[in-house]
């Protein structure tokens, strides 16, 4: 069972969501792997985030369609929530997308 749909709650306020960091120092803001992290119960490390994850390698193919099974899959999702030109309805689109198992 997918935890996108969690994710995409705990980041529906814009306040939730941030980038360039996991989480901040008192875990109220998550950049998109932070977020998946966080509703599974864990510390949001790079330790912790499983390029092959079911969840992660979702988001990658939305993001990418033509992306190598499990080849930085974390890094494409982290490229793209910390992409410069990247806003809060970027996000929710990106996990709306994922969750629907549309692309982009």
């Amino acid at each position: 069972m997918s935890d996108l749909p969690a994710v995409r709650e705990l980041l529906s306020n814009p306040q939730s969501w941030m980038q360039g960091e996991y989480t901040n120092s008192d875990k109220t803001c998550f950049c998109v792997l932070g977020a998946l992290a966080h509703v599974r119960g864990v510390d949001p490390t790079f330790e912790t985030l499983n390029p092959h994850d079911p969840d992660i390698r979702k988001l990658a193919l939305t993001i990418s369609p033509d992306i190598s099974p499990g080849l930085f899959a974390d890094v494409t999702v982290a490229d793209f929530n910390d992409a410069e030109e990247r806003n809060h309805p970027d996000i929710l689109n990106l996990l709306d997308k994922a969750i629907a198992n549309a692309p982009l």
